[in-house]
């Protein structure tokens, strides 16, 4: 095959050359004797563009002696007058920057399909599946990986409508999140999408969304996505699991904290120091196993979908200043400083609330050496209540804070190998305050602490 190649390129020149000669002769009056070149000089930027600027330069003088030949008086001679000289030396000239410029235009176009193969390539392979989609959501390219998720080759799934793609309740939080994004040039939006195979098998898709429909050269929606079915398989079975395993591990739980009591009873009317204090110690690992067992049955209620919420009217700075009281036996190391707004009442889960707020000093007493202050504050801005827990440990870098509120997900450096937790509280956090309508971030600096703020929007006026 590559013989062939080559041989054409010698072949092609070869076939121009005659098919111009015979096109002159044929009309050599029609067309005149003024510019024997003209038509010539088509046939030498074929042959550089298609055989290679050496090949078109000996196509050059093969055409002079032509057109000397057949064209220039005397006829049938290669005796060549001073003036066509000059015309030949033109000629010759303009076909050698010809030759020039079409060498480098080649060059550079083979650099530039090269490097658009290239970066399409390292696209593809950093994603399960790229996407584009034009401005009314029609997919105008898709990677050829589709045929493995899907079972759609490119151009069936091209064919689709979006609908027939995802579930409902994907499809809804796809175009939510398109939406957001629409107003954005270069905007991205995270998403997590349940999808139909074309044997009408389901998986899940992970991946984000950018808006590049202003950007020259794709005007498009663009989405990577990884497959993630397997993984989501996995936590499923690990849901199912954690919640059986909270569930059976709750009722002793309540039977080993009622003989805690009774043991507690008891050591107050001996007046045994050492025994209170164990006791006392004894009581503190067992509420933090009540949290985290607690934590656990909340996900798996979470997950299932029967997490609900038993709101009430409460004193939000009341609910606060129990948690700190309760948090203080336990970080004897830390120094809690509550600064809360005047009274203010809120209208929601205030168990959940609790454990959110728990959750959060927590954390910042972990990840902050002992001696730090810990800054709690309340604060209402625009009909919300916003609260507040200051810290001054090691800090979250910013690639961290992005996936801070994942399931499962923990900062991973070295000094966080000792600290103990399974990355739920946070994702639960935010869940819960997501169900309150509210709004839960962090700000953070490597070195100097974190500051994490959740608001709530059902805000009581009591007067």
């Amino acid at each position: 095959m590559l013989f062939y190649r080559k041989l054409s390129r010698y072949i092609f020149p070869l076939l121009l050359i005659v098919a111009v000669t015979l096109f002159k002769l044929s009309f050599n009056e029609l067309l005149g004797a003024r510019t024997p070149f003209l038509l010539y000089t088509a046939v030498i930027v074929a042959t550089i563009w298609y055989s290679g600027w050496a090949i078109g330069l000996i196509t050059n003088f093969v055409c002079v002696g032509i057109v000397d030949y057949y064209f220039i008086q005397p006829y049938h001679s290669f005796i060549m007058p001073s003036r066509i000289g000059i015309q030949v030396a033109v000629f010759t000239g303009q076909n050698l920057l010809v030759a020039v410029m079409g060498y480098s235009m080649k060059r550079a176009l083979k650099k530039s399909e090269a490097a658009e193969n290239k970066f399409r390539l390292l696209i593809e392979q950093a994603c399960d599946l790229l996407v584009l989609r034009n401005e009314v959501g029609k997919a105008i390219y898709v990677s050829p990986k589709v045929k493995e998720i899907f079972g759609y080759s490119p151009q069936e799934y091209e064919a689709q409508i979006i609908d027939r793609l995802y579930t409902p309740k994907s499809l809804t939080e796809y175009k939510g999140s398109v939406e957001q994004i629409l107003a954005i040039p270069g905007g991205c939006s995270f998403v997590k999408l349940q999808f139909i195979r074309k044997d009408g098998s389901y998986g899940w898709l992970e991946g984000e969304v950018f808006n590049y429909l202003t950007e020259p050269g794709i005007y498009a929606m663009v989405s990577h996505f990884r497959d993630v079915t397997e993984r989501i398989g996995i936590e499923a079975q690990k849901d199912s699991f954690i919640g059986i395993a909270s569930h059976e591990l709750k009722t002793p739980l309540t039977s080993i904290k009622a003989y805690l009591q009774v043991m507690e009873s008891k050591a107050k009317r001996h007046d045994d120091p050492f025994f209170k204090d164990a006791l006392t110690k004894v009581n503190h690992q067992i509420k933090k196993m009540t949290v985290m067992i607690n934590g656990f049955l909340n996900l798996s209620r979470f997950e299932s979908g029967k997490l609900h919420l038993d709101k009430e009217t409460f004193n939000l700075n009341d609910l606060v200043q129990e948690i700190i009281d309760e948090n203080r036996l336990i970080m004897s190391g830390h120094e809690i400083d509550f600064k809360p707004v005047s009274d203010v009442y809120v209208y929601a889960d205030r168990d959940k609330i609790g454990s959110v707020i728990s959750n959060l000093i927590s954390n910042a007493a972990k990840y902050s050496v002992n001696g730090k202050v810990i800054n709690i504050a309340t604060e209402i801005t625009n009909k919300h209540v916003q609260i507040s827990v200051q810290d001054f440990g090691m800090g979250i870098k910013p690639e961290d804070k992005k996936r801070l509120f994942e399931r499962y997900y923990r900062v991973e450096a070295e000094q966080n190998k000792i600290i103990s937790g399974f990355g739920i509280g946070l994702y639960l956090s935010a869940e819960i305050i997501k169900l309150h309508d509210g709004s839960i971030w962090v700000e953070s600096e490597i070195g100097k602490g974190s500051i994490f703020y959740f608001t709530i929007s059902s805000v009581v006026d009591m007067a």
